[in-house]
């Protein structure tokens, strides 16, 4: 409710009979919606599952289900005791699973030696009324004959069962249905390093290569940069009641085009058009550009940079400069605001600056910075009075942390945490994934302004429509008045021209040329009018058009979020489930706060070389309790 507009309905509507009458294919409503971008993969799935549920509501089985038995003479004469009362309780239950794929029958009271066996419930029959009484139910597919004689013949038994003798309780799947398979997701393949700074390449302690500054892979022309794997559809599953169980659609993806890129006929290859260095700029997007080389500081001399390629500075990004780029290396970052696609590598310190990178980021020490980075983070020697929200792993076995808060995705590697004095308490966040989620919900906040912008230009632009049809009716009047007036006028003059000369100093010559005079000056007057209605039309169609791009933009916005938002939620459930660690080859000191993805614990002790993790336990309800624990680092 409240997703689609009724307009919007009516019109998929008629293009469903349309694609009918075409291809005589039904395709549902549902469908029609989705690929015209009204409604979300997660609007449609929600409203097919309601509806599944309001499918099955009236033929939902009653719990225990009421098949007859005759009772003894001595009960239906006299007043049940509570265990007579139990005991004329329905003697078994039809229990449907939650996702309609199954149904089992259980008995529930293995001893019925003190009930009269019903004429009915023999070896043959009994089958039979089960089949019908699930029919009853809606019951029609995968219905199992052999387990509903299984069944039978345990609920005969339990007539013979005398009370004290041992009866198990049975429990048999009778109906089974198909589950549906997922499909796979579509996938890109990079034919390049996408990972020059060998995050994988670190020893047993922690310990990465700094002198390594990773090999930078540079391409020719018409050298493959990346594949395409399309996405497979599942194959639909069939659910107890005959009606079809359809799979999640798998995740599409599409190759963007990018500088210095070229995408072949069919989009599932992207080739270099020129020589240069392959970039990853998002999940879909490449780009091949050369390398952009500064000598010397990013200073007044060079001012801000914006270059789409790898940019290489050989001294230090200055305080209150700006870089924009695909890669950056360089030899220091100051106070300066740093927005990378990819990598940033820094042969020295970072020291005041505020990084935004979707890559990898390097460096020897980190001080009194805000360092968002989409991949991992590599560290020498220290982290101090910084925040970092990491999307990857934290790899910074040697490094110390101070006055810090750190949030990883993935495993979080460090050497000391705190000081001994605890003046400098560090809070680590080891997968809780605190990147993902700020990317959430500045992807959910950019989903609400693009629809509140398309709304306020949809309605802007059915505004301007309904003053142009307005103008348009005004326009077609004056027209009309100033045809009436030309007529009027002309008849005036022609009875002007026709008195004598006698008489053209008269009152009634001098009556004419009033009346001419004043419909001369009000055709004047709607001319000016027109006029106006015309130049007011020319502006709102030069309105209407960039209306026209507003909305074209904000749709494309509003595309590029809903196409990015179930990628990242799925990244950000595989990462959840992931367990990541947390390793201290240092020391952790007391007052430092350790954060799971559901629970966090403070440090109260000095302890050395700990593997910290997170697990949880269920208790008999099924409610789980999360809680943080740590083990001597192997």
């Amino acid at each position: 409710e409240g997703f689609v507009k009724e307009k919007q309905v009516t019109s998929v509507l008629q293009s469903q009979a349309a694609h009918f009458r075409q291809h005589q294919k039904i395709v549902t409503i549902g469908e029609m919606l989705l690929e015209a971008r009204i409604i979300n993969q997660a609007q449609h799935d929600a409203v097919a599952a309601i509806l599944a549920q309001q499918q099955h509501k009236t033929t939902s089985p009653k719990d225990p289900l009421p098949l007859p038995l005759d009772p003894s003479p001595s009960d239906s004469e006299a007043t049940p005791t509570e265990d007579q009362a139990t005991a004329t309780a329905e003697p078994y239950r039809l229990t449907i699973a939650d996702d309609h794929l199954s149904a089992t029958l259980t008995l529930t009271l293995p001893r019925l030696g003190h009930k009269t066996l019903p004429r009915t419930y023999n070896s043959e029959d009994l089958p039979l009324i089960l089949r019908t009484m699930l029919e009853e139910y809606g019951i029609t597919y995968g219905v199992d004959d052999l387990a509903l004689q299984q069944f039978s013949d345990g609920l005969i038994a339990a007539f013979h069962t005398e009370e004290g003798a041992e009866a198990p309780l049975l429990t048999v799947t009778v109906a089974q249905g198909i589950a549906p398979q997922p499909g796979e997701n579509a996938h890109i393949e990079c034919h390049f390093n996408t990972d020059p700074l060998g995050v994988g390449a670190i020893d047993e302690n922690g310990i990465i290569d700094f002198k390594n500054r990773g090999e930078i892979t540079e391409v020719s022309a018409d050298t493959l940069i990346a594949t395409l794997t399309p996405a497979v559809e599942g194959v639909t599953g069939i659910d107890i009641y005959g009606s079809p169980v359809h799979p999640p659609r798998p995740l599409q993806l599409k190759i963007k085009e990018g500088d210095g890129i070229r995408i072949s006929d069919d989009g599932r290859q992207a080739y270099a058009a020129i020589t240069g260095i392959p970039f990853r700029l998002s999940r879909t997007q490449f780009i091949v550009a050369p390398i952009f080389t500064i000598a010397g500081d990013v200073d007044y001399h060079s001012g801000h940079v914006d270059y789409h390629g790898e940019i290489r500075v050989s001294g230090e990004v200055k305080d209150s400069f700006s870089v924009s780029g695909g890669r950056l290396i360089a030899n220091e970052i100051g106070a300066a605001t740093i927005d990378i696609a990819g990598d940033v590598i820094v042969m020295g310190g970072i020291v005041g600056a505020t990084i935004r990178a979707g890559g990898n980021l390097k460096a020897h020490f980190i001080h009194n910075s805000q360092i968002e980075i989409g991949g991992s983070v590599m560290v020498k020697r220290e982290i101090m009075e910084s925040q970092l929200l990491i999307g990857g792993k934290l790899l910074a076995g040697q490094c110390s942390l101070f006055s810090s808060k750190i949030s990883t995705c993935n495993d979080m590697l460090v050497g000391d945490v705190g000081n001994d004095a605890a003046t400098a308490p560090v809070t680590l966040g080891f997968g809780n994934c605190d990147y993902l989620r700020q990317q959430q919900r500045q992807l959910f906040q950019k989903k609400k302004q693009a629809e509140a912008t398309l709304n306020t230009t949809q309605a802007t632009l059915s505004q301007s429509e309904a003053r142009n049809h307005e103008i348009n009716h005004t326009l077609a009047n004056h027209v009309q008045q100033q045809d009436k007036q030309m007529v009027e006028l002309r008849q005036l003059k022609e009875s002007l021209a026709a008195l004598k000369n006698s008489d053209l100093e008269s009152e009634r010559a001098r009556h004419l040329q009033k009346r001419i005079k004043g419909y001369e000056m009000a055709y004047r007057d709607l001319d000016s009018a027109v006029e106006d209605l015309f130049t007011e039309q020319d502006k709102l169609a030069q309105g209407k058009k960039d209306l026209l791009q507003q909305i074209t933009d904000s749709q494309t916005a509003l595309a590029a979020v809903e196409e990015e938002l179930p990628w990242l939620q799925q990244q950000l459930q595989t990462t959840l489930e992931s367990k990541p660690r947390l390793k201290i080859f240092g020391t952790l000191y007391p007052r430092n706060t350790l954060e799971g993805a559901h629970s966090q614990m403070t440090s109260n002790n000095q302890l050395a070389r700990l593997e910290i993790y997170e697990n949880s336990t269920t208790d008999r309800e099924g409610s789980k309790t999360w809680r943080i624990g740590m083990r001597p680092l192997k």
